[in-house]
């Protein structure tokens, strides 16, 4: 299956194909873009939440703009990705990984540094 990775769970492959035949039929059908719509509201709202969780944890504060922003972010960047394993490319996406772990655990040290000496 084109898009498999070895070490893929049988779950995820379907998720992704699945995910990837209803972009593809709402892409060439118009009448299928509501019901793709209705899925992306409330996983950009979930996404929201999240942002807002990782961000209080942080102790960021992000605006009324910024939420949605970096949801819609991270859900166009996850699609990306998604098409692109798909056509078997994935040239870049481990350092790419391995880049934003290594910021996220820094910043997280950081966070707990100044959480223990407050």
């Amino acid at each position: 299956m084109t898009g498999a990775r070895p070490g893929m769970a049988a779950a995820q492959i379907w998720v992704l194909t699945l995910t990837a035949e209803l972009l593809a039929k709402a892409w060439n059908e118009p009448v299928y873009r509501d019901g793709e719509q209705r899925l992306v509201v409330p996983f950009t709202a979930m996404l929201s939440e999240a942002v807002t969780s990782a961000a209080a944890e942080y102790g960021a504060v992000l605006s009324q703009e910024e939420t949605p922003a970096l949801a819609t972010l991270i859900r166009t960047f996850q699609i990306g990705v998604l098409i692109e394993r798909l056509a078997g490319v994935d040239t870049g996406h481990a350092e790419l990984v391995a880049a934003i772990d290594g910021r996220l655990c820094s910043t997280s040290e950081g966070v707990r540094d100044a959480r223990s000496s407050a």
